[in-house]
């Protein structure tokens, strides 16, 4: 008797569970443009989080078969870590990170980081790429914002809070004179409305201005009349990877055509993935983050960040050869992922992706 009752009570519960749900879809109160589109927008939100932390499965026992950059571009510099944490208004569940170079002195050159969707707490997926760039003398401030559960101006507003933030906090070990605005995926496609924030709206970059674009999802708040707006000191470099299926690179490719810039100041970077001795490094969505080959993030993503932050803020001109040319990316070695391209064209049809150009979400869809 007392298992029938159990049984009883346990399928009039399911029942009951079932008849709400019918009732809450079916009920005007909870269809139409109310909660029934706010759970679907929620679940759309959180398959984005996991499609933005995914990376296709790469054995990081390949990195034994490259023998690791130890000296030039794609080398880790001389300074350790420090970091300083500061709360954001916008967003207080995460704070702002600012990553110093510990025992540098004077003030040091800015990079501002715009990370991928779901990434706010930078230890998860960004470590590497953060202490490679400080390890080299430079500020980088990385401002969380918030992925589920708000609107697209919310977390720009956030984001460029959390910049302006750090600059108020820290700006005297600053030099705003030379800056650079550093973005992937989310945060790629929010790079040129930051850096345009940043160059046109407070004047910085005077003395050296950089885009390093990496995988870009969709860009908002960025009118063609914003593009060609940017300093002719900027210099944009755009980069994608051949095995992502997240982002379409035609959002890549109408950033990199579209920015009116001189045309020696723009470049575009292909990532190619390469077997090696029977060994699968893959150039995923994920490889300046998650991706666990560290020496693809250094050949990929670090060689090209030192050339041109090198070029940029130091006037060297070695800095500039290597990302523009294609015969000196190939030098010195048996593993070269990169690939310049000066006429980008989508190689892929817009189905392979998981966010193609064309989806409604694309603002930018229709000034082609």
């Amino acid at each position: 008797m007392l298992k029938i009752n159990f049984l009883f009570k346990k399928t009039t519960g399911i029942c009951v569970l079932c008849a709400f749900l019918i009732l809450v879809s079916t009920t005007s109160c909870f269809s139409g443009p109310g909660l029934r589109d706010k759970l679907r927008k929620r679940w759309q939100e959180r398959k984005q989080v996991n499609h933005s932390q995914t990376t296709v499965s790469t054995n990081s026992a390949c990195d034994n078969s490259i023998p690791g950059i130890t000296e030039g571009y794609g080398a880790e510099g001389s300074y350790d870590i420090d970091i300083r944490t500061i709360s954001n208004p916008l967003w207080k569940r995460e704070q702002i990170s600012v990553f110093f170079p510990k025992g540098a002195s004077g003030q040091r050159p800015v990079i501002f980081f715009s990370h991928a969707w779901g990434g706010s707490d930078w230890k998860r997926a960004y470590t590497p790429f953060m202490r490679h760039m400080v390890s080299h003398g430079y500020i980088v401030v990385y401002s969380p914002y918030q992925t589920i559960g708000a609107s697209h101006d919310k977390r720009y507003a956030t984001l460029w809070k959390g910049f302006e933030l750090a600059v108020q906090n820290f700006g005297q070990q600053m030099d705003l004179t030379r800056v650079g605005f550093v973005g992937h995926s989310f945060g790629g496609g929010a790079t040129p409305a930051m850096a345009h924030k940043g160059f046109v709206n407070k004047g910085w970059g005077k003395n050296g201005a950089f885009m390093y674009i990496l995988a870009p999802w969709y860009s908002f708040q960025i009118t063609p009349e914003k593009l060609r707006q940017f300093p002719e000191n900027t210099i944009q470099l755009i980069q994608v990877y051949d095995k992502d299926d997240i982002n379409d690179h035609r959002m890549a490719i109408d950033i990199y055509r579209n920015t009116h810039l001189p045309k020696d100041n723009k470049h575009f970077l292909i990532v190619r993935s390469k077997n090696i001795n029977g060994c699968e490094l893959i150039a995923d969505h994920a490889t300046p983050g998650s991706n666990p080959s560290l020496r693809l993030k250094q050949y990929a993503v670090f060689l090209p960040f030192d050339a041109l932050a090198d070029f940029v803020f130091n006037g060297n001109p070695k800095g500039n050869q290597v990302i523009s040319s294609t015969s000196l990316l190939s030098k010195g070695g048996s593993y070269h992922p990169l690939l310049v391209e000066s006429n980008p064209k989508p190689r892929v049809p817009e189905k392979s992706y998981r966010f193609p150009w064309s989806n409604d979400k694309n603002q930018r869809r229709s000034l082609e």
